[in-house]
């Protein structure tokens, strides 16, 4: 679970980011006026395994291996695109992408087309 962190940016109280498994995935976003909850969405994993290639076949063959094999997921980028909703009906479509180990972070965009910025603890 990540918690959000809160910043004076946003209209955001608190939140929670949890990846465990796609049932039990979700996002939730408080406000002081409405609770957000996106849940059972999908974490898509990418790796640019040609750009990896590229900087380690050559420079360091170990390290392309363990990449190659599956065994260094570190270069692996999570990302979910989701729609927040509240109680009420309002959204908010969202967008988070981090690195094993980092901070997810991204932004939620609301009906009037405002952005707001959202981080979470790693």
């Amino acid at each position: 679970m990540h918690p959000l962190m809160t910043e004076a940016a946003t209209p955001f109280l608190s939140g929670e980011l949890v990846h465990e498994n796609g049932a039990d995935n979700r996002l939730i976003l408080q406000t002081a006026q409405r609770r957000y909850e996106a849940r059972g969405f999908v974490v898509e994993n990418r790796t640019d395994r040609e750009e990896l290639r590229r900087r380690y076949l050559n420079a360091d063959r170990q390290h392309w291996n363990r990449i190659f094999a599956g065994h260094d997921t570190d270069h692996t980028i999570h990302a979910i695109e989701v729609k927040a909703r509240a109680a009420d009906g309002q959204e908010l479509a969202c967008v988070v992408v981090w690195r094993n180990g980092m901070s997810p972070e991204g932004e939620c965009r609301d009906t009037t087309n405002a952005v707001y910025p959202i981080r979470f603890a790693p």
